[in-house]
């Protein structure tokens, strides 16, 4: 019995591929990408997880011709208290990041980043636009830079490109300190960027919900949970207006979409007078009503019958009328055969 398939995609892998530079390796994707579009429009029903992507899908794959419909990914709404640790420095790392400890006599006001150590993050712009505040401003109002994020100590590019933040930050006289697990060493008062790698996820929910606002450096991202995860905490997000972000974020009522030269004057303006309460109130609704588990499934189980009801139940032929996809393996054959012999001489 050859059953329907609904195929969810995040992200089409012949973008993410890109940017190969060996000539082997430029080659070797070439049929893959021709059997990744091939394989995926043999799919009875196609979802993608935002408008962004659909766009994105309908330019990589132009022989698809049916139109992807989109289910946002989802948030747990009610997530588990996660116990946060006794008898350890962290306590009064954590202590120091909350608003109980104050620097002359002024509570820290938490600026907040979260992502992953990889270039394409653009987590530089984050730290060049609180540079770019003045230095009476920072101080007076105890602003903090916190660089948080997944950061594998044997990846080449998280290592590499945590050291250019390091030496990006320094290079604008901002002081700085790195953290990573077991976090056995407390932060000065005087910091103006903390940079924390692989933080737990207590601490995590922590500076979600003690931050007065998120800012969010990506651009043209797939999607993003994390400004989901600040919106639910009642954290605004600064973001840029492109990809997910565009979907996630309602400018000027759940957060700021701004393009990144325009960030400075959004983190003053914030530092200064602060943020409507109501836009913390609506974020957090909002991601309650639209990204939640039972939102996502309400939707998945829309397509599900939908794609049961138009094909009975019963999928399309797929392998021997797609004569392409044989062909498209052949060559993959043909190629690995050829890469083997230029690698044995």
């Amino acid at each position: 019995m050859q059953y329907p398939i609904l195929f969810y995609c995040h992200f089409p892998d012949k973008l993410l591929a890109r940017g190969r530079e060996h000539w082997i390796k430029r080659v070797y994707r070439v049929p893959f990408d021709w059997i990744e579009e091939v394989t995926t429009g043999l799919s009875d029903a196609i979802v993608v997880n935002s408008l962004f992507t659909r766009g994105v899908f309908k330019d990589a794959f132009p022989r698809i011709e049916k139109a992807p419909d989109v289910i946002y990914p989802c948030v747990d709404i009610n997530p588990a208290i996660e116990p946060i640790p006794e008898n350890n420095l962290l306590i009064e790392y954590l202590k120091y990041l909350s608003l109980n400890i104050v620097a002359d006599h002024r509570p820290r006001k938490i600026i907040l980043s979260i992502n992953r150590f990889e270039r394409k993050k653009n987590i530089a712009l984050a730290i060049e636009s609180f540079a770019s505040l003045s230095d009476q401003i920072r101080k007076s109002q105890s602003a903090l830079l916190v660089i948080a994020g997944g950061h594998d100590p044997h990846n080449v590019e998280n290592i590499a490109y945590s050291t250019e933040l390091s030496k990006l930050s320094s290079s604008l006289n901002l002081t700085h300190i790195t953290l990573s697990p077991p976090f056995s060493t407390a932060p000065t008062q005087s910091l103006d960027v903390l940079f924390l790698h692989n933080i737990p996820g207590w601490l995590k929910s922590h500076l979600l919900s003690t931050s007065i606002l998120l800012v969010y450096s990506p651009t043209n991202e797939h999607f993003g949970i994390v400004p989901l995860e600040a919106q639910l905490h009642s954290t605004p997000v600064l973001a840029t207006p492109t990809g997910g972000p565009l979907e996630t974020i309602e400018d000027n009522l759940t957060g700021f979409l701004r393009p990144g030269e325009q960030w400075t004057s959004v983190l003053e303006s914030v530092l200064l007078k602060g943020v409507n309460t109501e836009m913390g109130i609506r974020g957090r609704e909002r991601v309650m009503a639209e990204f939640s588990k039972e939102a996502m499934a309400g939707r998945l189980e829309i397509e599900c019958v939908d794609v049961v009801e138009r094909t009975s139940g019963v999928g399309q032929g797929r392998w021997l009328l797609k004569w392409d996809l044989w062909v498209g393996w052949g060559v993959v054959g043909v190629l690995l055969v050829m890469i083997a012999l230029q690698l044995s001489r």
